[in-house]
């Protein structure tokens, strides 16, 4: 086993200048972005494949694997690939490729909730997929910008992005080339080391052997080093990831977390600008609801509420727990910080919490059901309905729907809605939708929206990373400053 490990191990390439290490907590085990979408893994798959749209800088979706598309009919969205595009192992992409991409996909459970009321997949000719819908469905073009296209082969599947995988070592590091064949622009880098790091003074020791790295988030002690070392530059930029607590309604009614008057004074219990100032050492911005500014079904009328203990004791009290209750709050050891400032500030208002931290593949499994009470985060890139119809609509696998609804929360109002702002309906009908959509979770409470973190980012001086809507690392946009090219 060493010797195999050793043998993958990432080595630095011939030309160390245009390499780069890439520093995480977290590295995925497998490399089938239809059967991982943690934001760590989706960090390495965004190099590696591609999808037919891709998120683009404004609020529309931008050409990906497809140059353009149109819909013929209500029901019918037809797409035409790019000519000349290979597969890492050098198979041609053509429809039929696309098509059986796209079927693996739809029977994956974290990604088929992007193809809700899809009826067929077809090829129309070699350049031509056309996707029929059982009605018209006006986010399928926004939820496709999460399906990447595999095919079966190399370690798993392969992908035709600007990066191939030349080795891997499941959970500890994953090395990409650049793929010499590809259809698009010539990246800058030839080669990225992503590389998992356990402590401070590990990423530390790495970032020294190696200066070309980047580390986002930084540790603040690492941050404060880097930052003495002229071949690197710490920068703090916004996110889009929304850190948030989530109950499971699977178990007795019993239980108190399906009050909703329980939930309601728990969320008055917090202060999210206390919480920001404690768990974020970057800072960020408290949430008031489940998607952030910028995307469509946002709601400027959902304000943050004041930390108000008085009260959420009296509702304890009113939903029959004047002496308060205990929970236990599941959560992965990078959240640790975060759910400690959470339980200390609601064993004020008498919620005794016990943090449960969790190994990662053991905190996955138990919130698909398990778990009763959970912290964790997500990215909504341009538009909240795709991804809510995924996430918090009512599980229902005939229609691939819900599918990644862990909770189990059930509204029928919400389902209602969601159905018709992803119909034939206007740009303006469509956020008024989606705004009265979040005006019922917010009501509900199957999620209490935490903060948005700043990250602070550790990069080398001489590269600049473009931020992305989605949160993605693209490696083919990395370039050196305009003055050094």
């Amino acid at each position: 086993m060493a010797a195999v490990i050793l043998d993958c191990a990432p080595r630095a390439s011939s030309d160390g200048a245009r390499t780069l290490q890439i520093l995480a907590t977290e590295i995925p085990t497998q490399l089938d972005p239809n059967e991982d979408q943690r934001l760590p893994s989706l960090q390495v798959y965004a190099n590696v494949y591609e999808s037919l749209v891709r998120v683009g800088a404004g609020p529309a979706p931008e050409p990906g694997l497809a140059e353009s598309w149109h819909s013929p009919s209500a029901e019918e969205t037809v797409f035409r690939l790019r000519e000349n595009v290979r597969f890492h192992d050098g198979t041609p992409l053509d429809a039929a490729a696309v098509v059986e991409g796209l079927e693996r996909a739809r029977r994956s459970r974290y990604v088929s909730g992007h193809f809700a009321d899809v009826a067929e997949i077809r090829a129309l000719d070699a350049r031509t997929v056309s996707l029929h819908t059982r009605a018209r469905i006006a986010v399928l073009v926004f939820g496709l910008t999460g399906v990447m296209i595999t095919r079966a082969g190399g370690l798993g599947v392969v992908g035709t992005g600007p990066y191939r995988v030349e080795s891997f070592v499941p959970g500890e590091s994953v090395r990409l080339v650049r793929f010499r064949d590809y259809a698009g622009p010539a990246a800058y880098l030839d080669e990225a080391v992503f590389r998992r790091y356990e402590s401070e003074s590990q990423a530390l020791t790495l970032l020294r052997s190696r200066p070309r790295s980047l580390l986002a988030p930084a540790p603040p002690a690492v941050a404060a080093q880097a930052a003495a070392d002229g071949r690197l530059r710490v920068t703090t930029r916004p996110t889009r990831i929304l850190h948030y607590l989530a109950f499971g309604f699977h178990g007795p009614t019993t239980e108190p977390i399906r009050d909703r008057r329980v939930r309601r004074a728990i969320r008055l219990a917090l202060d999210l600008p206390a919480l920001v100032q404690a768990a974020s050492p970057a800072g960020g911005e408290p949430a008031s609801q489940l998607v952030p500014r910028g995307t469509v079904g946002f709601d400027p009328s959902l304000v943050v509420p004041r930390r108000d203990l008085v009260t959420a004791k009296a509702v304890l009290a009113e939903a029959g727990y004047p002496d308060g209750l205990d929970l236990e709050l599941d959560v992965r050891a990078k959240n640790a910080e975060i759910a400690t400032v959470v339980a200390r500030q609601l064993g004020e208002a008498g919620v005794r919490v016990a943090v449960r931290v969790r190994p990662v593949d053991e905190f996955a499994r138990r919130i698909e059901g398990a778990s009763r009470f959970f912290l964790y985060n997500w990215i909504v890139g341009q538009e909240s309905g795709a991804a809510m119809r995924n996430f918090l609509h009512t599980r229902d696998p005939w229609r691939s729907l819900g599918l990644q609804n862990r909770t189990g929360y059930t509204n029928v109002e919400v389902d209602y809605l969601l159905q018709e702002s992803g119909g034939p309906v206007s740009p303006a009908e469509r956020v008024t939708l989606q705004q009265r959509v979040m005006g019922l979770l917010m009501k509900d409470l199957p999620w209490i929206p935490l903060f948005i973190p700043n990250d602070r980012v550790v990069q080398p001086a001489d590269l600049e990373f473009p931020t992305r809507l989605d949160e993605m690392l693209v490696l083919s946009d990395v370039r050196p400053p305009p003055a050094a090219r």
